[in-house]
């Protein structure tokens, strides 16, 4: 255990910073945040985007936004001279950005990079003072890559800031909002059983995923009595609008287990005074008996938690509830709204080292002398004949019991005969 007494321990985790690359042959390495920030940006109708940097984030950020594929969408950058770099680029920024208003620009996001962020540029105290000079709405977006390993954060932090495009409308009864749900995905198979009780029950569900949605869609989100929350990305986004507009959420990405799912659904038939007890009976019975199956087939068991699979936490934190023990987990990000998942798996008695993994053949000759059972997640050097749930793609598109009734039986198939010799 030597070559991984260089990382951090999840008990030492507090945010990215303390999130270390699991080797130093970190090439190639992940996107910087400002790469989300720009994809979203140029997704979102009617949203234009500044990036504010260095040359290198000019260059960079110029092959992300497809321009020509998006309606009403100008994406610019404004690069900082040597002397911006000293003193600010207040007096610049402010031209640009009556330059874009004055273009047609509806809503403008200033997405701030490494440079500006260093030098403590007030972006937010610019938007306070030219906004109600301009029409077009501002936002602030900071996605400095010296705070994170990688993307994940940016599309975080831009969904959140979206929070400045909605109206003070005041909720309804049964206006539901899907956060970052992509209803493209299930066009192409069936949709959840929550989403179809939703509508089934007269709720005026709306979409709010980038591609689906506009700047006159995010101003009326405040309308909604809940929001359903479908991506990391818009957990922040949701808290955002607990705080302003007294809207509950509940997050369905990262739940697993049945405990977890009674407590969500129990919320929406609260909110929405629904029953929906009978429409997963058989799913969650099913779920039930494998999570017995598991625990006393598979507790005890050391597990490692690899790449690609994003949001880990949640995940390793439910398979400790099972019985099973994480050694090392693969972390893209370290969010605040992790902190829920980190107290989960220490309080089962677990204290893993949590990494950055960038390079696959690298992190293999570390991984492979691991004294581990079971990896979950994409991994194509496992040694040792030893089983690799290698892809959970398909899990994500599920949700309700289903989810936890695809993810159980997919690791019983996975540990199969070795159940014995584990």
């Amino acid at each position: 255990m030597d070559n991984i007494a260089h990382l951090n321990r999840l008990s030492k985790i507090n945010s990215s910073k303390s999130i270390r690359f699991l080797t130093p042959v970190a090439h190639p390495g992940s996107h910087c945040p400002m790469h989300s920030a720009i994809s979203i940006a140029a997704s979102i109708k009617g949203i234009s985007s500044i990036v504010v940097g260095a040359r290198e984030c000019a260059y960079y950020s110029r092959g992300v936004p497809n321009v020509a594929d998006f309606v009403n969408g100008f994406h610019w950058t404004y690069v900082m001279d040597s002397n911006e770099v000293v003193f600010g680029c207040r007096d610049g920024l402010i031209k640009a950005v009556r330059e874009l208003d004055a273009a047609g620009a509806e809503a403008v996001a200033l997405i701030s990079t490494c440079v500006p962020e260093i030098i403590g540029e007030d972006i937010d105290g610019l938007i306070k003072e030219i906004q109600p000079e301009i029409k077009a709405k501002l936002l602030c977006v900071k996605v400095p890559q010296f705070n994170c390993n990688g993307s994940a954060t940016g599309g975080l932090f831009f969904y959140e800031s979206l929070i400045s495009l909605m109206n003070e409308t005041g909720s309804k009864p049964g206006v539901v909002n899907l956060l970052g749900y992509d209803p493209a995905a299930f066009r192409r198979a069936c949709p959840p059983k929550l989403i179809t009780l939703l509508r089934e029950s007269g709720a005026d569900v709306r979409f709010y995923y980038a591609s689906e949605a506009s700047v006159s869609d995010y101003a009326r989100a405040s309308e909604a009595c809940l929001n359903l929350v479908f991506s990391i990305h818009n957990i922040g986004l949701a808290k955002r609008m607990e705080e302003r507009f007294g809207i509950p959420y509940v997050v369905v990405h990262d739940l697993y287990g049945v405990k977890d799912w009674d407590a969500a659904i129990g919320v929406v038939e609260k909110i929405l005074n629904i029953s929906a007890a009978g429409r997963f009976a058989a799913e969650r019975e099913r779920a039930l008996a494998l999570e017995g199956e598991v625990s006393e087939k598979l507790g005890g068991r050391d597990f490692i938690m690899t790449f690609p699979y994003r949001d880990t936490l949640p995940l390793a934190a439910y398979l400790c509830d099972l019985g099973l023990k994480p050694l090392l987990i693969h972390a893209d990000e370290y969010c605040p709204h992790n902190d829920v998942w980190a107290r989960r798996i220490l309080k089962s008695g677990s204290d893993p080292y949590v990494c950055h993994m960038v390079n696959e053949k690298a992190d293999a000759e570390i991984l492979n002398d691991l004294p581990f059972h079971i990896c979950v997640g994409k991994f194509k050097y496992i040694s040792g004949g030893r089983p690799c749930m290698q892809d959970m793609s398909d899990i994500l598109l599920k949700y309700e019991y289903s989810r936890t009734e695809e993810l159980l039986d997919m690791l019983i198939r996975c540990a199969g005969d070795s159940y014995g010799t584990l």
